[in-house]
């Protein structure tokens, strides 16, 4: 097996790894519809009990001590509370654009109607305040970093007039000896081997990953939205003089792809990192193409 099909592999399953360390199995918390008796109040719980109870169904149970009184109070709890259908915090939709807004409403992020009651909530609430901590914790002594770097020679590297750089990419051709570097504020940059700038492109939205495959041009990735979106404007366009149609679009703030035949038919396949805000996926696309497995 070819090196880079090894290591995409290996890529892939540790991802998926990844995810089945951080979220609990199916079979172990299924899920619980909001019409399940589940949800059916039980007053007659403690307020460690209760939130043993319900915290545990999206995530693990979070212990109080990880967090001090006043971030659980004033911040966590508030978030928390909304997506049980609890009138608790700031209204999560004050901020959003009409089509953001629709989105989220589309996901059931914040449910209309409460799961639970305010009295089992607030004795979760009161579990927390009672006993987090007044101040955050100590955290162990981690090591000094230095600032010097013996090896390497630090050189600013101006690109654009702009004055408050956010990058959103960097990626070498080593092929070519040419940097790539994208920018939030909707560019891309190619910078050859003496950091001399070569060409702009000018973007509908931040680049977010580029590749270079053999005797095509680049194929890179736009996120659709700097900021965290649910909305799918995210494309992978084919690079050059001109920018060409999109080879893939409508997908959700992507912000990595790799390439590998995972099926081992002889065509190339393609994984794409949707990030997303309140939502997001891996996608693949079987031979590259438009249809997908999620």
């Amino acid at each position: 097996m070819p090196f880079p099909r090894i290591a995409f592999t290996f890529l892939v399953f540790y991802i998926s790894t990844a995810f089945s360390w951080t979220y609990k199995a199916p079979k172990e918390k299924p899920f619980i519809s909001p019409t399940s008796s589940f949800w059916l109040d039980d007053t007659s719980l403690t307020g460690k009990q209760l939130a043993q109870k319900y915290c545990q169904t999206c995530h693990l149970f979070p212990e109080p001590t990880l967090l001090d009184k006043k971030t659980w109070t004033n911040s966590v709890l508030p978030n928390m509370g909304l997506r049980l259908g609890l009138k608790v915090g700031k209204d999560p939709y004050t901020d959003l654009s009409e089509e953001e807004a629709k989105s989220l409403r589309s996901l059931n992020i914040y449910p209309e109607q409460p799961l639970i009651s305010m009295e089992v909530w607030q004795k979760i609430v009161n579990y927390y305040a009672e006993e987090a901590p007044p101040t955050p914790l100590p955290q162990s002594k981690s090591l000094t970093i230095s600032k010097q770097l013996p090896l390497f020679t630090a050189t600013e590297l101006k690109l654009h007039d702009k004055p408050v750089p956010q990058t959103t990419l960097i990626k070498y051709n080593p092929t070519t000896e040419l940097l790539y570097v994208g920018d939030a504020q909707n560019e891309l940059y190619e910078v050859d081997s003496s950091l001399q700038l070569k060409h702009i492109w000018a973007l509908d939205s931040p680049p977010s990953d580029i590749d270079f495959p053999k005797n095509s041009p680049p194929r890179l990735l736009t996120l659709g939205s700097f900021e965290p979106s649910n909305l799918k404007t995210g494309r992978l366009i084919a690079l050059d003089t001109l920018i060409s149609p999109a080879n893939l679009d409508s997908l959700p703030r992507p912000v990595q792809f790799a390439t590998a035949d995972l099926n081992a038919d002889g065509s190339e396949d393609m994984v794409i990192c949707g990030f997303g805000n309140h939502s997001g996926k891996l996608f693949w696309y079987d031979n590259a193409q438009t249809h997908q497995k999620e």
